[in-house]
């Protein structure tokens, strides 16, 4: 049986920069699931559970942004929390619609681009998961890009000085 990775409440409030008190709040809320228990019957944490927050952080922080619209960037945070929702849909949940979302944005941020390579780097590149990762990055990056520019050394044959 592999093992799998756990977290303690205090590992846990740290990644999120929460405390102990809100963490077992929304335990009991049911906000995230329940947290198991060792044979101890102290409380750890798996990854289901960090996906469970990520996703309850992500949601509070684009409600609150939505609240603020008046302020001057707040599309734009807006903008840039939908694409982490959407790789959040992507990655965790495995949901092609996270894939189809980032798709069809306009363009990627750079910290969703770094996500997504870091993702590509542990898979195979015979997966399929790669192939898609690869191939949304190049056509957000590579292929939106201006072409034939006299500085640009992706046309064949271009030599650089």
């Amino acid at each position: 049986m592999e093992s799998q990775a756990v977290w303690h409440p205090a590992d846990i409030c740290e990644m999120f920069g929460i405390s102990k008190s809100t963490l077992f709040r929304w335990e009991k809320e049911g906000k995230i699931p329940p947290s198991s228990r060792d044979e101890d019957q102290n409380r750890f944490y798996t990854v289901d559970h960090v996906a469970a927050i990520t996703m309850l952080m992500l949601q509070r922080r684009f409600d609150r942004l939505m609240r603020n619209e008046e302020q001057p960037d707040a599309q734009e945070k807006a903008r840039l929390l939908a694409q982490e929702l959407s790789l959040y849909k992507f990655f965790f949940e495995g949901e092609k619609t996270g894939y189809y979302e980032l798709s069809e944005q306009v363009d990627l941020s750079p910290m969703i681009v770094h996500r997504l390579l870091q993702e590509a780097l542990a898979h195979r590149p015979s997966e399929q998961l790669f192939r898609d990762i690869i191939g949304l990055v190049y056509n957000k990056t590579v292929k939106n890009q201006p072409m034939g520019g006299q500085n640009d050394t992706r046309l064949p044959g271009k030599q650089t000085s």
